[in-house]
């Protein structure tokens, strides 16, 4: 362990009786800062860190091998392995060091002879590599007396960190070794002075910056170098400003640049609205215009070579980029959408595994990639390559052809990490998952980087098992690392093992020997099923893999078959699964020198707690990568470790905490948000993505943002915080997207004709009070299943009526909700005043009105509603149609007063179950609903409720095939209730209009009728051949004749539908009509439409010969009409006319078609079929 001890590097003294001008001290200063400036510095080690170890080596020898701690080793091939300690020193910017001078240096010789162990080849992590042949001692160095190092401080590296930050990068050797006699020393304090000289490198410097950023800067620098008391003398900073000043030239720039091929440039959208929600600048610029105004090449290497030229000319921007504020890039493609620059890791070669795909090129803009005007760029020794960045990069691998879809893919597992990882449980971040095989395993390289991490991690480590070196290891199995991933959740994923582009080693005979089991990018690349990359489920749990293994993710596809993807583009993109980000080798890596690479990165993420003067911290995901790299002096990895993702990105390092206590008070023309946690960064963005008002605090816990525009985003940020993400009160005009975890503080309205679209797995609270009202325009709610939607209190202990809820109101206004779950509001979903839209497959609970209606119409389906107040509330809305389901297919149970009230409306309720609720169906106030198929059961009053002229029809009607089979059983109260002067029809003794209802077991009466009506519920079954008991009917009820056994389903043609014990279709065989179209009548009761439109179609386009040729095509055109708009209605028909298949059914549809083109405001065009269809029926006649 080594310990730098801080020295002042000049030394002035200044007597106080002698009266010195104060511009002569700073003259005289600054002459010799530039003159002859010294540096002085002190390392100290410790002789107890000192391991001495014995190991016979592959030639038979016996050598010691000698560690000090976590210190690095010597590397030279053939050369004494010794310990030595890297140091960075900031310097003079325009100087240099040309001498070395030892003030002082303690030794203590170490008692015996020792033979000190050769430094070997380094072993590649690649799936095809085998151990190098062992090198011998070399006999120049190992048969001489002369000390080994020759030196005990070394010059490994000049270069310019941020542009004009001059960094020396030095190697200090605590040992002193004389080879032939065998004798070693320990050096534990070293002090020295450098001397300095005019700099041969050329420095530059950004012209402007945000300060916010300037503070990611600084505490990069006061961390890596080892003098930060010289920071103050040598650091030159750029202009500050307050807020971005965006570039408006023909090529813009932006402090976040996405540079991204024109095919591509649109599905950003998402990613940028929530970059830019966080307080980022941040814009596309597409390759193609980078291209057209830079064309010069490389400039700053001075490379103008045709091969490389696009390379250049982005690289060119870039640099201009940083000088005006740049601080994140990523580059959008693979070599095929974007350019890729090679870096050499050997001098002059062909060997495609030392040319290497490296973004440090994009990264560095004082670096010299050509200094001796070869082909052969970023050598180490013929050009002068520079490790220290000025910005920070990122590659997002997709292709032009399948860009849209991994852009999404991607985006969508940005959104998630940083948002809402863990929807709601976000615990499983702190977990690390490390698997190692092979030599990984024999060094135990994994509990290495482990013991580096930062401590709020838990590690669970797999490895080959019985040993890293047995012959048939049983364990593990790639599938099995991936069900691992899928079963437990990870936040961490980290790879030591063998690799190639398409796949990782889990285990291996012997040391990677075949047999192998691998992680693959796709589970059909081999036999073992299940170990790909496409097997993952952690949708909603994304990881960051760090990968130690060899060409997981070449921008190039190097060493790969047409159409296959590496194991970066299978984390990152080509699902929903996996996670943001990538961090692996485009080339080799190496077995020692990437796990000390990973330890770097691991130390940096330890060290990257909050700088308490700044508020920035290393937990950007490309800060850790580039400043881990940055203080690792291995040339071949600084190229092949590469970044896919955003560099801007945080990692989470322990359990996130939340904002509970944060406070937005509206103020009118001002904005006052206080997160009541310091070191915070607060953004306030206008939804026109800033526009109409953007500003951004950092280091703060609280600011009063001065504004009137409304509604806005307030997005509070900081490490290890889940965001706040708060949207004011307002009006939203203009189209816009809701994404993401989102915090409705007061009541928005979309107006003006807007569309607000709310993507799957959105999550949207509100503040008490707060709720959305869609007053003209329309609202799009389309979730997916097991990607839900979900509107819900900001309460941490939510109720009913926390939020007033979601109100559709007025003609011009319409929603559909599509995989929702909407609870603890007053009215959840409220539609009125001629509002339409649709509810679908979503959950409604836990609110004072599950779904209300008043005086409008939407179409009701597939929902599961319950443990509200009211389940559905409909007033003033539907007309009686048979023609017309709206409400089919829910479960609507176990709401404390209603499960439908319905109050002068007649809706048509088809194949729901409506159970254990108090009331579960109450018609109301000359309320007709139609009643089909339908379960009403457990309630404690009554299944049905008839009050004040309530009159439901709860009959099959044979003339539409639609009606009755209702079952009323089991309730705890009557079956059907009849009051004040209501009479529903229950069926007819004309079997053609009978009930075919099961009413039985109710513990009240079957039918309780108060009125002095006579109910007619005939051909009903009441659970036995002989009708109904005594005592299972009160009032004037006609129920003869009755079934003589239960019915079988519902009603259509001349049979009966049959439903099978698991709700599925079961034809009846009785039945005259065709199966196909008693399914589609089945499939359109149980509110399937699409799959009951198709079937219908298909019955008269290729049924020539049948019957019900006009009535398929009717319900073909009333199935269209439950699940789509009058626009697309009229566009399936104009196409079904165009078929050759269509004759006879031609009436049929060209007046269907003119109804649609009326309900859809066309006049002319209802006019014009209407005329078609009346000259077909003239022509026919």
């Amino acid at each position: 362990m080594s310990y730098d001890k801080k020295e002042n590097t000049m030394k002035t003294c200044i007597k106080k009786e002698i009266s010195i001008p104060i511009t002569i001290i700073i003259l005289a200063l600054l002459l010799l800062s530039t003159t002859q400036a010294q540096v002085s510095h002190s390392v100290y080690f410790n002789k107890s860190d000192l391991s001495l170890k014995n190991e016979t080596a592959k030639d038979g020898g016996e050598y010691e091998v000698i560690t000090l701690g976590n210190l690095n080793q010597t590397s030279e091939e053939g050369k004494p392995q010794l310990p030595l300690n890297i140091i960075k020193l900031i310097i003079p910017t325009d100087q240099q060091v040309v001498n070395i001078k030892i003030n002082k240096i303690t030794k203590e010789e170490i008692s015996g002879y020792h033979l000190i162990y050769p430094a070997q080849p380094p072993m590649p992590s690649s799936d095809d590599s085998i151990e190098p042949e062992f090198v011998n001692p070399d006999p120049i160095v190992y048969e001489s007396d002369n000390p080994y190092p020759s030196e005990a401080v070394k010059v490994l590296h000049h270069g310019y960190f941020d542009g004009n930050n001059h960094i020396v990068t030095l190697a200090v050797y605590p040992l002193c070794y004389y080879p032939k006699s065998g004798r070693l020393e320990f050096i534990s304090n070293i002090g020295f002075t450098l001397e300095m000289g005019a700099a041969s490198l050329k420095s530059t410097k950004p012209r402007n910056r945000l300060e916010r950023n300037q503070a990611i800067y600084d505490v990069i620098l006061k961390s890596i170098v080892a003098n930060p008391q010289d920071i103050a003398l040598y650091q030159s900073k750029p202009t500050l400003n307050k807020s971005a000043a965006m570039q408006n030239g023909s090529v813009p720039f932006y402090e976040y640049i996405i540079v991204v091929d024109s095919s591509l440039d649109t599905y950003f959208d998402e990613f940028i609205n929530w970059k830019k929600r966080k307080g980022l600048d941040i814009g596309i610029v597409t390759i193609q215009e980078v291209l057209a105004n830079y064309t010069s090449g490389d400039q700053i290497s001075g490379i103008n070579d045709p091969a490389v030229n696009d390379a250049g000319n982005l690289r060119q921007y870039l640099y201009e980029a940083w000088q005006e504020g740049a601080v994140w890039a990523l580059l959008v493609g693979d070599y095929t959408a974007l350019p890729i620059m090679y870096g050499w890791a050997r001098e002059n070669t062909d060997d495609n595994d030392y040319i290497i795909p490296a973004d440090l090129y994009f990264s560095d803009f004082t670096g010299n990639w050509n200094d001796d005007n070869d082909i052969y760029y970023g050598e180490q020794g013929g050009d002068n390559p520079d490790y220290n960045p000025e910005i920070f990069v990122g590659r997002l691998l997709c292709s032009v052809e399948s860009g849209e879809q991994d852009i999404k893919y991607w985006t969508d597992k940005v959104i998630i990490y940083e948002q809402n990882s863990g929807k709601g449980d976000p615990s499983y971040l702190s977990s690390s998952f490390m698997i190692q095989s092979d030599q990984f395993q024999r060094s135990d390289y994994a509990s290495m980087v482990a013991s580096e991490l930062p401590s709020g991690f838990t590690h669970t480590i797999w490895e080959e098992n019985p040993t890293y070196n047995d012959s048939f290891p049983t364990f593990p199995f790639g599938n099995q690392f991936i069900s691992e991933i899928n079963n437990t959740n990870y936040g961490l994923l980290s790879w030591f093992g063998h690799g190639s582009p398409t796949k990782m080693v889990a285990k291996s005979s012997v040391v990677n020997e075949f047999p192998k089991s691998y992680v693959r990018t796709y589970s059909n690349m081999d036999a073992e099923s299940g170990n790909g990359l496409d097997s993952l489920n952690n949708n909603f749990h994304p990881s960051i893999v760090y990968s130690c293994a060899c060409d997981n993710n070449p921008f190039d596809d190097f060493s790969t078959s047409a159409g296959e993807r590496n194991l970066g583009e299978g984390f990152t993109v080509i699902s929903k699964a996996g996670g943001p980000s990538f961090l692996g080798n485009t080339r080799w890596g190496y077995i020692y020198s990437s796990s000390q690479l990973y330890k770097k990165f691991a130390e940096i993420l330890t060290q990257g707690s909050n700088d308490s003067e700044s508020g920035q911290s290393f937990y950007h995901i490309g800060v850790a990568e580039m400043v881990s790299k940055q203080q690792y002096n291995n040339h071949y990895l600084l190229y092949s470790h590469n970044l896919v993702g955003c560099p801007e990105m945080m990692i989470w390092t322990d359990i996130p905490d939340n904002f509970a206590s944060a406070v937005v008070t509206d103020n009118s023309n001002s904005l006052t948000v206080n997160s009541n946690v310091d070191s915070c960064t607060i953004a306030v963005c206008s939804m026109d993505n800033g526009a109409s008002f953007f500003e951004v605090v950092s280091n703060a816990s609280s600011h009063t943002f001065n504004t009137s525009v409304r509604p806005l985003y307030v997005t509070i940020s900081k490490e290890n915080y889940l965001p706040f993400i708060g949207i004011t009160g307002g009006t939203i005009t203009s189209d816009i997207n809701f994404f993401g975890a989102l915090t409705v503080l007061a009541d928005i309205t979309v107006s003006n004709s807007a569309t607000l679209k709310i993507d799957p797995g959105a999550i949207i609270s509100f503040k008490s009070g707060a709720g959305i009202t869609v007053s003209s325009g329309s609202l799009s709610a389309g979730g997916e299943s097991g990607d839900e939607i979900i509107f819900s209190s900001s309460s941490s202990s939510p109720s009913a009526n926390d939020w007033d809820g979601i109100t559709i109101s007025g003609s011009g206004a319409s929603a559909s909700f599509n995989h929702c779950k909407v609870e603890y509001a007053a009215y959840s979903i409220s539609f009125t005043n001629g509002a339409a839209g649709t509810v679908d497959s979503s959950y409604l609970k836990n609110n004072t009105v599950g779904l209300y209606c008043s005086s409008a119409q939407p179409v009701i389906s597939g929902n599961n509603i319950n443990a509200n107040s009211y389940g559905i509330r409909i007033l003033d809305s539907y007309s009686q149609n048979w023609n017309s389901v709206h409400i089919a297919g829910n479960t609507i149970n176990n709401n404390t007063s209603y499960g439908v009230y319905l109050s002068n409306s007649s809706p048509t309720l088809s194949d729901n179950n409506i159970s254990d609720n108090i009331k579960d169906i109450y018609a109301f106030y000359t309320s007709n609903p139609i009643l089909n198929e339908n379960l009403f059961s457990g309630a404690s009053v009554a299944g049905i409720i008839c009050y004040q002229s309530a009159s439901p029809d709860v009959y099959y009607n044979s003339t539409y095939s639609f009606g009755g089979y209702n079952s009323i059983s089991n309730n705890s109260g009557h079956g059907v209730k009849i009051m004040n002067n209501s009479c529903p029809n229950l069926g007819s003794s004309n079997t053609s209009f009978g009930g075919y209802n099961s009413i039985l077991d109710n513990t009240g009466y079957e039918i309780y009728n108060l009125t002095p009506n006579t109910i007619y519920a005939c051909n009903n079954w009441w659970g036995n051949s002989s009708g109904p008991q005594t005592g299972d009917l009160f009032g004037l009820v006609d129920w003869q004749p009755a079934l003589s056994s239960a019915p079988s389903g519902g009603g259509g043609g001349g049979g009966a539908l049959a439903k099978s014990s698991d709700g599925g279709f079961t034809p009846d065989a009785n039945s005259d009509m065709p199966v196909d179209l008693q399914e589609a009548y089945h499939e359109q009761m149980s509110a399937k439409y699409d799959d009951s439109s198709n079937r219908f179609k298909n019955h008269f386009t290729q049924e020539k010969e049948s019957s019900y040729l006009a009535q398929s095509a009717i319900q073909y055109v009333k199935s269209l009409a439950f699940n789509k708009n009058s626009i697309e209605i009229t566009d399936e028909i104009e196409n079904t006319l165009k078929s050759d298949q269509v004759t006879i059914v031609e009436y049929e549809l060209l007046s269907a078609q003119a109804s649609y083109f009326v309900r859809s405001g066309q006049p002319k065009n209802a006019l014009s079929k209407l005329d078609e269809a009346l000259q077909l029926n003239l022509s026919q006649e």
